[in-house]
């Protein structure tokens, strides 16, 4: 009975380290896919856009 406890555990301990090796892959791959949407740059100016919001006075 020993031996095939140990066999059970050690197929648990085998799926659960493909598991987080195959999660870890899938994380790095969505963290790279953030840093290059952050890195991607806008061409307005944030401080004319927040004048024309709040500001009665026309646009110049």
């Amino acid at each position: 009975m020993e031996i095939e406890d140990l066999l059970h555990k050690t197929i648990q301990v085998e799926r659960q380290l493909k598991f987080k090796s195959s999660s870890k892959f899938a994380s790095s791959s969505s963290s790279s896919w953030r840093s290059n949407w952050k890195n991607h740059k806008v061409a307005t100016n944030p401080k004319e856009d927040v004048k024309g919001k709040y500001s009665n006075a026309p646009p110049k």
